[in-house]
């Protein structure tokens, strides 16, 4: 995983990149990047098969120290999928560690821009979880079910309670979802888009 940062703002001018997986564990899968302010960057990803990596900088990206949110202890699948949503002071971090009937999605949220974190939570099962978005204490993200599940292909996990409590929404998305992105209004309108693998179509 490698992390870029812009000189200036709107100038596609980069810095050089930062390593951020080490050798001992050499393999980074599926980075995501969240923001607290202006200077603090969180980034997460899929590290060895066996870590839920979490790097943080608190300035601006320009240097990094690393942990880990999942220890080794617990094995992570190769499959697994990592997310990380930022607002002010709260910070999520979500993983769902998939296999073909689905794992538990672990959430593990920080109140102080990731320098300290709560214990994990798991909830509802998943083969994949996309697009965290929040607004106030309401919290919801994309999730692809379990085949056994009754609902198809993607639903919503929601949190009006700023990640206390979760559920899942029951109302189905058409499409896939490791394509579908969530945008969340003041209002508490939640848009979404998806593309539908069938006809190759975004849905809105």
């Amino acid at each position: 995983a490698n992390s870029y940062s812009q000189i200036s703002p709107c100038d596609i001018i980069w810095d050089q990149p930062i390593l951020l997986s080490d050798t001992t564990y050499p393999e980074a899968f599926r980075p995501h990047i969240a923001i607290s302010g202006d200077d603090i960057v969180h980034i997460t990803w899929q590290g060895g098969g066996k870590r839920f990596a979490y790097a943080r900088s608190t300035d601006g990206g320009t240097t990094f120290v690393q942990g880990d949110l999942l220890g080794d202890s617990v094995n992570v699948p190769y499959a697994a999928w990592p997310a990380i949503l930022a607002k002010d002071s709260m910070v999520y971090a979500f993983l769902a560690p998939p296999g073909y009937a689905g794992g538990r999605i672990r959430i593990r949220k920080s109140t102080n821009a990731g320098a300290t974190w709560g214990s994990f939570m798991a909830v509802d099962s998943a083969l994949a979880v996309w697009s965290p978005t929040c607004m106030g204490d309401t919290i919801c993200l994309a999730m692809d079910p379990p085949p056994d599940q009754p609902v198809q292909p993607v639903d919503i996990l929601r949190s009006t309670d700023a990640g206390e409590t979760w559920s899942r929404a029951h109302q189905n998305i058409n499409g896939d979802g490791e394509y579908c992105h969530l945008a969340l209004t003041r209002g508490g309108v939640l848009h979404t888009v998806v593309q539908d693998m069938t006809s190759f179509e975004a849905l809105y």
